[in-house]
């Protein structure tokens, strides 16, 4: 299926997901959005990933669950998603959904701030001070 000369149309799914989830243009349904979201994220939408991976890790209308907000982190980090990387060096600096390893979180901050995220120095500072 192809939409504005999109392959699959990953962006059209993720965007009608947050119609439903904020109720624009259609009837407002969390459970309809979030699993066109889902549907994104599955085809490789690199934003569509990072949502996911948000909601299950702040656990806001969608149970919490730490070890998938990790797989969807990961599966954006593989695209270069610098904000991902550092939320892996989070999760591993905190022993989120993984055992607590200062050596992985140093990693995946040094892979964020290599990519342009400029918190991820400030992160690296910490955990060297720990």
């Amino acid at each position: 299926m192809e939409f504005a000369g999109v392959s699959n149309g990953r962006p059209a799914v993720y965007a009608l997901g947050y119609c439903y989830i904020l109720g624009k243009g259609v009837p407002e349904s969390f459970y309809n959005g979030i699993h066109k979201v889902q549907e994104a994220a599955e085809n490789g939408l690199e934003d569509a990933q990072v949502s996911m991976a948000d909601y299950l890790y702040v656990g806001e209308k969608i149970k919490c669950d730490y070890a998938k907000a990790l797989e969807w982190y990961k599966k954006a980090a593989e695209q270069g998603n610098d904000y991902s990387m550092y939320q892996i060096g989070l999760f591993y600096e905190r022993g989120l959904g993984v055992s607590k390893d200062l050596q992985q979180a140093r990693y995946w901050y040094k892979q964020a701030e290599e990519n342009g995220n400029v918190i991820a120095a400030e992160a690296i500072v910490r955990i060297d001070g720990q």
